[in-house]
């Protein structure tokens, strides 16, 4: 600290926090000691200054004022007792802090109310007669007699006799109706065992029985009664309505030993919680009504009930405070710890030093290899000294600022800077992490499917070292799980998706691998048109299946037999088809890894009809206009008998043999036709029958005779 030629090295003992691993911030820690170095300059010691303005405290770098109040300091013995403000107190490691002196230039009291952060509601610290508050809020006291008690904890204390008390006005900053932590250091002369008698602080309206100025809040220890041996908090909410909490566990408080007692009411979550020297008594105590409504503005007292005069007490106080949150266990074991009789929670050095520059190690570093150039500062006052604490590295000069180091260890590595002047000593660390090198990546093999199933699982290497990150170069994906090598991807779409595998592990270079995913697009869907039927005489037919529009369709015979002129083409040609049934497919391939679609179409082949044949030409009589027919049995096809010209009544006109009747005189044709059942022309065949008219009758005239001697006659 530029100005300042001495100080001394403190440290907290973090052991003495047993109760739990969360840290303090803005910690009042009590520095007491008495050390000839603090004496005044005129009393044979080092602080220039005769009230100790000249005395300062910084944080653990050394450069960094602390806020701190001075309570007591007495230049001819070298005796101090202060608060100083730790910015950050750790619960689980030693905290460093530093006290400076011996600055002539200084002739302004450093010493602050901002030592108590401001969640401090009223801080009395009673010394010497002195009332007033510590904090800046200015809640001063004032006294219904009392004494001050010259033996206390920090300093001098305040002797409370029954029917005395400390009073100060009320106000909304001593209005708690939520979170309150109550804490005082007491010592009783005599312990009264009377029901809720001892009384330590109380908030409410003077002479209050239940009517609307209620209490906020109230603190004693009961000496007789029901809860005999227990701590007590006590509010209320209107007239005849209240709550009373006490400790679930009892607890024996004796005359002339000092007690730092504590009551903390949680709000929100309804319960109490009472400490007996920095030990949570007993468990937590729950309540029912939250205290959301409670006193109005009345009177702070210190020592006596407001409900009536005689609940009072008979004891020493010390370091009375009130807070509108809720303390951790750890603040409160602090406290204690800090403040008691025999205190160790604080070491410090007893020699006073010569301040050397002020170690800065330079600032931590994280790196990817295994040498390192150093940038601590150059000292003026004292000599620096490279030393490795954890982790490993070789110095190459220990006593300069800008050593190299080599043979780094991966990890954190540790060194210390140590600046020496004399018997003193200031230190700084760096450290210097070093990142391994990332695991080669390898992002797996190319992939390939078809978009009917965009969905697919990664198959990156996973790393020894570092992290691996998926990520989508180009292309749509959605990534499952990034940072898994074996994660799946989809939403993947039509086309060529890139991805990478990149293997990061911290500064270090990012190792990177890139796979492709090939999407092929589906295949259209085949359709091979319509069935078709052809004729025997022309086995020919032109197909008709749809154009892919992704894919190639080929045409292919199922069964029967056929020639496609371009088996390619949706609408080739297929000739030489077979008689009967001739099964074509039209199967569309993906140029990928998609399927193909088939559809398949029926060419049926009807056979020729046979050749007709109606048989002979007849010739009937009128007298029996009737006839059979003699037409050929098709092999192939329907025959059929039809009467072209003339008159005729077929019996059955699919018979070949059919008759025929009433056949009319003269020419009468008859034609036989022979239809296919498919495609396939009729062919046809004629007769002819011819029905001649019947002879005239005969009529040869009368019966003559005649002479045999004229043997003749002439007919009639």
């Amino acid at each position: 600290m530029p100005g300042y030629n001495y100080f001394k090295k403190l440290t907290t003992q973090e052991v003495q926090i047993s109760v739990g691993t969360t840290n303090l911030v803005n910690f009042p820690v009590l520095v007491r000691f008495t050390d000839n170095d603090l004496r005044h300059t005129s009393s044979g010691g080092k602080v220039t200054n005769l009230s100790g303005f000249d005395i300062v405290f910084t944080s653990s770098n050394g450069t960094t004022i602390i806020n701190h109040q001075v309570e007591r300091y007495n230049p001819v013995t070298g005796e101090l007792v202060a608060w100083v403000q730790i910015p950050l107190l750790s619960a689980t490691v030693n905290t460093d802090f530093y006290l400076y002196f011996g600055n002539a230039t200084v002739s302004i009291d450093p010493s602050t109310t901002a030592t108590w952060d401001v969640n401090y509601k009223a801080a009395y610290h009673l010394n010497n007669n002195i009332l007033t508050d510590a904090t800046a809020n200015a809640n001063n006291l004032t006294a219904t007699g009392t004494l001050n008690e010259p033996v206390a904890i920090a300093a001098d204390g305040r002797d409370i006799e029954t029917v005395e008390k400390l009073q100060a006005p009320g106000n909304a900053g001593l209005l708690i109706n939520g979170d309150i932590t109550l804490e005082a250091w007491v010592s009783f002369e005599t312990v009264q065992l009377v029901a809720n008698d001892n009384l330590f602080i109380s908030y409410g309206a003077t002479g209050e029985v239940g009517g609307t100025d209620n209490q906020a809040y109230s603190f004693n220890y009961n000496g007789a009664g029901v809860s005999t041996n227990k701590l007590r908090m006590f509010w209320e909410h209107g007239a005849g309505v209240n709550d009373v909490v006490v400790s679930n566990a009892t607890t024996t408080l004796v005359a002339n030993t000092w007690y730092h007692l504590a009551a903390i009411r949680d709000n929100a979550n309804t319960l109490v919680q009472f400490y007996l020297d920095g030990v949570q008594l007993g468990t937590n105590v729950t309540y029912t009504v939250p205290a959301a409504v409670g006193g109005t503005v009345a009177t702070l007292q210190i020592g006596e009930s407001h409900e009536t005069s005689t609940r009072d007490i008979d004891g020493d106080f010390d370091e009375v405070r009130i807070s509108n949150i809720v303390r951790t266990p750890e603040y409160i074991q602090a406290t204690y710890e800090s403040g008691k009789i025999g205190s160790t929670f604080i070491s410090y050095a007893a020699t006073a030093c010569v301040p050397p520059d002020v170690s800065v190690a330079g600032t931590n570093q994280t790196i990817c290899a295994t040498t390192f150039t150093m940038a601590a500062n150059t000292p003026t006052a004292g000599v620096g000294t490279w030393s490795l604490i954890s982790g490993g590295g070789t110095i190459t000069n220990s006593l300069s600022p800008t050593t190299g180091i080599t043979a780094l260890a991966v990890g954190a590595n540790v060194f210390e800077w140590t600046i020496t002047s004399g018997t003193c000593t200031s230190v700084s660390d760096v450290t210097i992490t070093v990142n391994a090198n990332p695991t080669a990546a390898n992002a797996g093999s190319n992939q390939t499917f078809c978009v009917s199933s965009p969905t697919t699982t990664l198959n990156g290497n996973n790393p020894a070292i570092g992290t691996g990150t998926w990520s989508v170069l180009s292309g749509t994906a959605t990534i499952t799980v990034p940072n898994l090598n074996n994660t799946t991807v989809t939403g993947l779409t039509v086309g060529t998706h890139i991805l990478q595998w990149a293997i990061g592990n911290g500064v270090c270079t990012i190792s990177t691998s890139t796979m492709t995913i090939t999407v092929d697009p589906a295949s259209s869907i085949a359709n091979a048109g319509s069935n078709q039927t052809v004729c025997i005489s022309s086995p020919n037919a032109t197909l008709a299946a749809n154009t892919p529009t992704t894919g190639t369709g080929t045409w292919s015979v199922i069964s029967g037999t056929g020639i496609l002129t371009n088996s390619l083409a949706p609408n080739s040609t297929v000739t030489n088809l077979s008689l009967g049934t001739n099964i074509l497919q039209w199967s569309i391939t993906s140029a990928g890894t998609c399927s193909s679609t088939t559809s398949t179409m029926t060419i049926t082949v009807d056979p020729a009809s046979s050749i007709a044949n109606a048989g002979s030409n007849q010739t009937v009589c009128i007298s029996s206009p009737n006839a059979t027919l003699a037409a050929n049995t098709p092999t192939t096809g329907t025959g059929t008998w039809s009467v072209i010209s003339g008159t005729g009544i077929l019996t059955n006109s699919l018979a070949p043999n059919s008759t025929v009747t009433n056949l009319s005189l003269g020419t009468n044709i008859l034609q036989w036709s022979i239809t296919s059942a498919g495609t396939c022309s009729s062919t046809t065949s004629t007769m002819t029958i011819t029905v001649d008219p019947a002879s005239s009758i005969a009529n040869a005239g009368s019966n003559q005779t005649v002479c045999i001697s004229s043997p003749n006659a002439t007919l009639a």
